[in-house]
């Protein structure tokens, strides 16, 4: 949760906006159904958090409250389901029909739409016979001889993630050298972090936003630069354009090629 707080303070110092995170590491039962937390312990968290921001608002002396957290916050899903039902997200992959594709996933993981998040992510992920189709097309390819088959279902994906506000202004991404610091991507910038992590960036009511994309080990060897390249651009424009963001930066394509 965050609240705006221009008037408060905090051990003495001012302070802008409060944070506060409810989370419930490792669910087990009585609290999931394989791993998947139930509708009404998601509304509990998100109780426990709205009450811990007020009461951190109380303390710090900030005029504004939370309103009461919702009591209907739906169940996740409990994993991966086909491209054609995207409806968040990921629903842009959808309407584009990347998954017609045999090289791109064919489904997807994905919340629901919602401007005041500053944190949004869509999954995108190979089912386990595309997955391995794609492998055995691409194992007699001497540039491919080093990748190897997956091992487990969902071990080749692509994550797609937008980070807003002050969050945009922290983010980190795996440098290409072993021994560089770290990748801190800029408002204003774009590029690419290691072999298989690139940013966009772009300006959302005043505020700025870095896009990223990370493609999983092993995939990132296989799907075509162009391609990679296609879906970040379609990701952070359907972003962009919900949030009705501005000053838009894309990696240029040679970022998408390691040769």
């Amino acid at each position: 949760m965050e609240l705006p707080c221009s008037d408060g303070r905090a051990n003495g110092k001012p302070v802008e906006k409060l944070w506060a995170r409810a989370s419930l590491t490792e669910p087990g039962r009585p609290f999931s159904e394989k791993g998947q937390l139930f509708s009404s312990d998601r509304n509990a968290l998100a109780d426990i958090a709205v009450r811990t921001l007020n009461n951190l608002a109380e303390h710090a002396g900030c005029t504004d409250r939370l309103p009461d957290a919702p009591t209907d916050i739906p169940a996740l899903t409990a994993g991966p389901e086909g491209a054609a039902h995207a409806n968040g997200t990921c629903e842009w992959y959808r309407k584009k029909d990347f998954a017609g594709d045999e090289q791109l996933p064919d489904q997807v993981l994905e919340s629901r739409t919602d401007n005041r998040l500053w944190d949004e992510r869509c999954g995108l992920v190979l089912g386990e016979e595309r997955a391995h189709r794609l492998w055995e097309s691409v194992a007699a390819d001497r540039r491919h001889s080093t990748v190897h088959p997956p091992s487990s279902i969902g071990e080749w994906y692509v994550s797609l993630h937008t980070y807003a506000g002050e969050g945009a202004e922290n983010v980190q991404l795996d440098s290409i050298g072993y021994d560089e610091p770290p990748v801190e991507p800029e408002p204003g910038t774009a590029g690419r972090g290691d072999e298989s992590m690139w940013w966009a960036s772009s300006v959302c009511a005043g505020k700025p936003q870095i896009h990223t994309m990370t493609v999983s080990y092993g995939y990132d060897k296989v799907i075509p630069p162009e391609r990679a390249e296609k879906l970040f651009r379609a990701y952070v424009t359907d972003v962009a354009s919900r949030r009705g963001c501005t000053d838009t930066q894309f990696p240029a394509s040679s970022a998408f090629h390691t040769d």
